[in-house]
């Protein structure tokens, strides 16, 4: 493949775009500002290239692919105290957004440099071509997500760090078994949603990021959480359904994979549901005046029905309604997160000619020392479209 096919490929991802900002959703642009920086060095790699720089890896044949560094051999030894993380920050986008952090990046997670070989699963019929980034780095979601915001501004990234801070929700990650040092073969990593902070009664409930915060925890996050509302998790444990027991920490890098993820947040417009599918955690943790924190990325799949009912309870601005009652607002929505599907939904399916189902997604964060709380049930409003479900064509 040439410069020119290369550029093809970049022109149909951005008639896409154009297309999305027709309709009611002109009235809703914005105007953002840039965020500098880049997490390549968590997974070896260089940021997201435009065509010309997919052109030139064409031209040399060669696809060196974005990933996690591997185990270590050895370097275990005594552990460290267990470590609790609250997010005190989210980036889901790869556009001109500020949201106080690096754009996320993404790895490869089909095993495929999709443009430089041929695409690990069957796109959509109305699909734009669409090339990964350098060493096959997947994630369509972040563009898609910073577009769909002018829709629906509950998807804007800001609002999303907004929201955490002001202790409505929360991720929680925590870490064991680690020895403290850049290598350890064997680590525990385990991962936690939060319905918001305890309030401490002097400052309106706001978390202050300090270690003191102590997050109370959605029961749907971890195992066997029903029967554990009103349980302290700092006593118990609560396993979180995100865990990984052979994490690993290599040169300074914290890797974990997780075959399911529960990643629900509150967008003040309703809850936005979206499961990880097959996702890996790449992060550091540093030591700021003797307390630990964490910066890092997830990547993973979002499978497209799951996308369309977690979305649908989520409100619009101009009528007030729910997505999923609005037919013009999602008919925007569904086509655009069909005609994005990237990935198989299963990773197993990967190169067998399975159907894309699934849009690859890159989420970067920062996190501060924390508190388990206790398994609390958040008590919601009645939604519109109770039980919704739809899939792509």
């Amino acid at each position: 493949m040439d410069a020119r096919r290369a550029n093809r490929h970049a022109s149909g991802r951005a008639r896409v775009a154009l297309g999305l900002l027709t309709g009611p959703i002109l009235a809703l642009l914005l105007a953002m500002a840039c965020g500098p920086g880049d997490l390549a060095d968590l997974t070896r790699g260089a940021p997201d290239a435009g065509a010309s720089e997919v052109a030139a890896a064409v031209d040399a044949g060669a696809c060196v692919r974005a990933g996690p560094p591997e185990r270590p051999d050895g370097g275990d030894g005594p552990s460290v105290a267990d470590l609790v993380f609250a997010v005190d920050a989210l980036r889901i986008d790869t556009g001109d957004f500020d949201a106080g952090l690096p754009k996320p990046e993404g790895v490869d997670l089909d095993g495929t440099c999709s443009c430089l070989e041929p695409p690990s699963c069957v796109a959509p019929p109305d699909a734009a071509p669409a090339c990964d980034g350098p060493g096959g780095r997947d994630n369509v979601s972040g563009p898609l997500l910073g577009t769909l915001a002018l829709l629906l501004p509950a998807l804007e990234p800001t609002f999303l760090t907004q929201r955490i801070r002001q202790g409505v929700y929360g991720v929680l990650l925590s870490v064991q078994k680690w020895n403290g040092e850049p290598n350890d073969p064997d680590v525990v990593v385990s991962l936690r949603m939060s319905v918001g902070v305890q309030p401490t009664g002097d400052d309106g409930g706001a978390p202050r990021f300090d270690g003191n915060d102590v997050w109370d925890i959605d029961p749907a996050s971890i195992v066997a959480g029903d029967s554990l509302v009103g349980q302290d998790c700092d006593a118990i444990g609560c396993i979180g359904l995100g865990s990984d027991v052979r994490a690993y920490v290599r040169d300074g890098v914290l890797v974990a994979r997780f075959e399911q993820l529960p990643f629900t947040v509150s967008v003040g417009a309703g809850r936005l549901v979206l499961p990880f599918v097959g996702t890996v955690l790449t992060a550091r943790i540093t030591r700021d005046g003797g307390v630990h924190r964490i910066a890092g990325e997830l990547a993973g799949r979002w499978r497209t029905a799951d996308i369309l009912a977690g979305s649908a309870a989520i409100r619009e601005p101009l009528t007030g309604s729910s997505l999923c009652e609005n037919a013009e607002t999602y008919g925007y929505f569904k086509r655009s997160v069909c005609s994005s599907a990237d990935l198989a939904a299963n990773p197993a399916d990967d190169r067998t000619g399975a159907p894309c189902t699934a849009l690859s997604e890159a989420v970067a964060f920062s996190g501060s020392p924390a508190k388990l709380g206790k398994v609390r049930e958040l008590v919601q409003e009645p939604v519109d479209c109770p039980g919704f479900q739809d899939t792509c064509p």
